[in-house]
């Protein structure tokens, strides 16, 4: 599997969990996860994914734990997480993020961790953490 499109996941109402972990999936569909919206845990480790695009995981607003490392990921896109109001864990460690964009929400989410080990990092966006208050 190298790709994940707009109909792998479009009658999967129930769905709460998937691991999708060490395959070869270097795309995802921006709407590949409408059809799994009650989605809490999404394990993506071990892939191909370079860039990480805004719209990618906006349907997911159930989603608790994102788990991305351990991918090729350079570029994540500025806001790429915002929607994600429950997020309470993100991991991003073994990638190849040079820097940190603006990729979180504005207001006060229940991000708990964020890992950020083994990357490439030298800078961060003024506003990555912004929203980041308990």
């Amino acid at each position: 599997m190298n790709e994940i499109t707009s109909n792998n996941f479009r009658y999967n109402q129930a769905m709460t969990t998937l691991s999708l972990d060490n395959n070869h999936i270097g795309t995802i569909d921006p709407i590949a996860f409408r059809g799994i919206p009650k989605l809490r845990k999404l394990q993506l480790q071990n892939n191909a994914l370079r860039t990480i695009k805004r719209q990618m995981f906006a349907s997911l607003t159930s989603l608790t734990e994102l788990d991305l490392q351990n991918n090729r990921i350079s570029t994540i896109e500025a806001q790429s997480f915002s929607g994600l109001a429950n997020l309470r864990e993100l991991s991003l460690l073994g990638n190849k993020l040079p820097k940190l964009e603006d990729i979180m929400m504005r207001y006060p989410s229940t991000l708990n961790a964020m890992y950020l080990d083994n990357n490439k990092l030298v800078s961060f966006h003024m506003e990555t953490f912004s929203g980041q208050v308990r």
